[in-house]
């Protein structure tokens, strides 16, 4: 089911490009970027009832791709020239190991990321431009089998709305005027936060205190028809001790968790 939605979000994306290509407003002023990555991924939580000790991770290698549509508009405010910018990006894999403290560990758990962003950007300097907006990260991890100490996995859900404040630097011709090479470093504040856990009927932990970081570096070499772009990039998120959610029973919270991408990606601008 989860790899049909995969495949659906990657044809919403096509879609995506030939809606923007169909509308008429300018050759010159809409460029569009497809870029394919991979990077390794990793989520651990810690136990607040020892102290902070190591209580289960997630790990493993994650591919997928990247689409985004930017519309550039001289002079529209302040007399400076804006962007704005659609994003999307989706992950997925069929190979993520679980390892834990107290429930063993188990291999090829599915992952599925799918993170739309909606940006404006102001470029301060021919060097310097800066952007916020509002993005969307939604995870999916399906843990359907059985631990090596005989524990059933459980399907979970996370789902970060967040506001992104973030720079990017355009380097001078530090190589050439064949090649182009420049970074960014974001942000991410928590806005709205929330665990999904299929366990005792299903349940929802709020995560209100939390943030991200995001940096990269990217070279880019233009071409007569289209560009080159290749790059590497870290994602970073750190997200606090969720709400207690009270069953019957017993209650549900989230511990402290981190999460690390740290990949590389190389795609096409047009």
């Amino acid at each position: 089911m989860m790899k049909k939605l995969f495949l659906a979000s990657i044809i919403l994306s096509i879609l995506f490009s030939t809606i923007g290509y169909a509308i008429e407003i300018g050759q010159d002023e809409w460029t569009y970027t497809l870029q394919l990555e991979g990077y390794h991924y990793r989520y651990n939580e810690k136990n607040p009832d020892t102290g902070g000790r190591f209580l289960m991770c997630n790990e493993g290698m994650m591919y997928g791709l990247n689409f985004s549509s930017e519309k550039y508009m001289p002079g529209t405010l302040f007399d400076k020239n804006w962007k704005i910018a659609a994003e999307i990006g989706i992950a997925h894999s069929d190979d993520i190991k679980y390892r834990s403290n107290g429930t063993g560990e188990a291999d090829n758990l599915y992952f599925l990321r799918i993170e739309p962003r909606l940006l404006g950007k102001i470029e301060h300097s021919m060097y310097w431009d800066f952007y916020s907006g509002l993005g969307v990260r939604g995870l999916h991890n399906d843990f359907n089998g059985i631990s090596t100490t005989g524990h059933r996995g459980y399907y979970r859900h996370s789902l970060y709305i967040y506001i992104p404040l973030g720079l990017v630097y355009k380097f001078p011709n530090l190589l050439s005027d064949n090649y182009k090479l420049q970074s960014h470093l974001e942000w991410n504040f928590i806005a709205y936060a929330r665990q999904y856990t299929d366990l005792v009927g299903g349940f929802k932990n709020r995560q209100k205190h939390g943030y991200g970081i995001r940096t990269g570096l990217d070279l880019i070499k233009p071409d007569k028809k289209l560009d080159w772009i290749v790059g590497i990039f870290m994602r970073h998120w750190a997200i606090g001790d969720s709400d207690i959610y009270y069953g019957l029973l017993e209650r549900f919270l989230e511990p402290k968790n981190r999460t690390f991408e740290i990949g590389a990606r190389a795609g096409i601008i047009f």
